[in-house]
């Protein structure tokens, strides 16, 4: 940039901090804070800051450009900007209690409906324990398992991280949401998240047991005609107009292909990986 464009940056940061701030910086400062806000600008795009990250990260760099009066001034309208922020995340919650509730219907429709129908028909998942390919399955379910504990910490640190104790119904979702994982296995989630090793396996297993759904036909359209009307009503309830969930496991049994349930079959764990005994 020639002097004149930084001059006139300066110029435009110098009214910012009038306007915002009753502040009045010297064109000395005003060229420091430019400074700053560059390097701020590579440091917010390569990181995902919280609003108190970010309101730390810029009280601690601007103590160092500002005069103690002027310092003190801005540290008061910095933390009125962040305490409106953490009021509009309070308002912001209070309209997750719906999606709370909407949840905690699908948990419990899975866990006392559409679970336990699997294991109530001995023969469903007897193919896979004498298949060749059982101790695949077992390490693959034992994957899924390590990615489900994974999954809940990153939700639960990023929650904090971003939210701390403000949006506790937004928390409860989130927990309702890796719930739900334990009892309808998340394959799309669970596949992106595989090394190259358990994408081998996994891709291995899909095609040599693709089969398998097939021989069980009745018993999974019974299963996706229960879903669909489950769903139908949750949505009619909780949701105003027509239905509008698109997920092909939501889908009418006639328009859905037995084998997308091997994922299903391949993951489904009589023990739900443990849920019981998490919370």
């Amino acid at each position: 940039m020639t002097p004149e464009e930084l001059d006139a940056i300066a110029g435009a940061i110098i009214d910012r901090y009038q306007a915002h701030y009753s502040i009045n910086l010297t064109l000395h400062q005003a060229r420091l804070v430019h400074r700053f806000e560059v390097e701020e600008n590579i440091f917010l795009n390569d990181n995902f800051p919280s609003d108190r990250e970010k309101h730390d990260y810029e009280i601690e760099a601007l103590s160092k450009i500002l005069h103690l009066d002027q310092f003190e001034q801005y540290k008061a309208a910095s933390l009125k900007n962040l305490r409106r922020a953490e009021e509009d995340k309070l308002e912001e919650d209070k309209a997750q209690i719906h999606q709370v509730r909407y949840h905690q219907e699908i948990f419990n429709f899975l866990n006392k409906e559409i679970h336990p129908s699997f294991f109530r028909n001995e023969m469903l998942l007897f193919s896979l324990t004498t298949s060749e390919y059982h101790s695949k399955v077992a390490y693959l379910k034992a994957e899924y398992s390590r990615f489900l504990n994974l999954a809940h910490k990153r939700s639960l640190i990023n929650h904090f991280r971003y939210h701390g104790n403000l949006q506790p119904n937004t928390l409860e979702v989130l927990r309702l949401r890796n719930k739900i994982r334990h009892l309808e296995p998340d394959w799309g989630y669970f596949y992106h998240q595989m090394d190259t090793q358990t994408k081998a396996i996994a891709d291995l297993l899909l095609s040599k047991l693709d089969y398998l759904a097939s021989l069980n036909q009745n018993f999974y359209s019974n299963i996706q005609r229960k879903i669909y009307e489950f769903h139908v009503d949750l949505n009619a309830r909780h949701f105003s107009g027509p239905s509008k969930f698109s997920h092909s496991r939501y889908q009418p049994a006639e328009e859905k292909s037995v084998s997308s349930w091997t994922p299903t079959l391949l993951l489904i764990d009589k023990n739900k990986y443990g849920l019981d005994s998490k919370w």
